[in-house]
């Protein structure tokens, strides 16, 4: 296992067009180690979910500085694809703190693990870049929740029977 300790910055990405997205974790730690985490997007939901849990409970946090620069370095030091992804919370300083295992190959005993700490400024940053990602997505299905392509959906609340149109915007003009 890898430990970055505290890192500096965190931030969650997506590229690609909905419905065919790559969502991944760029993070540097405190040392200027560089790790960029491959995830599915269930596992984004679950981090922003873990992150809300933790912040409705706790003070908020202090107004973040500017962001930094975009100062990733080039070639990163871990660039490996999620498998399990545990979120915790320290009470003792208030930091967050992500272990991130890798998909393993079915010959090896244990997969490569990576921990990181970040405070809950960093933390409310990065579910909101969440929360923007998700957004920028197709739109749900208003019966399954289940995301709408652009050509259209089949449901599984109507067994299949009927395509559910793309939900449209809605519009407060009268």
């Amino acid at each position: 296992m890898a430990d970055l300790g505290t890192i500096r910055r965190i931030e969650a990405r997506a590229t690609g067009d909905p419905g065919q997205r790559e969502f991944r974790l760029w993070v540097i730690g405190a040392h200027q180690e560089f790790a960029r985490l491959k995830l599915e997007k269930e596992h984004m939901l679950g981090l922003r979910m873990a992150i809300h849990r933790v912040l409705s409970g706790a003070a908020a946090p202090t107004s973040p500085p500017d962001p930094p620069p975009d100062d990733f370095p080039a070639v990163p030091g871990y660039d490996f694809v999620v498998g399990r992804l545990g979120v915790g919370f320290s009470e003792a300083d208030g930091m967050m703190v992500l272990e991130v295992d890798e998909i393993a190959p079915e010959e090896e005993k244990s997969p490569f693990s990576l921990r990181f700490a970040f405070d809950r400024s960093q933390a409310a940053n990065l579910a909101n870049e969440i929360d923007e990602i998700i957004a920028s997505g197709r739109p749900p299905c208003r019966l399954c929740s289940q995301p709408v392509d652009p050509a259209g959906h089949i449901c599984v609340k109507t067994n299949g029977h009927a395509q559910q149109p793309i939900p449209e915007e809605s519009s407060d003009e009268d």
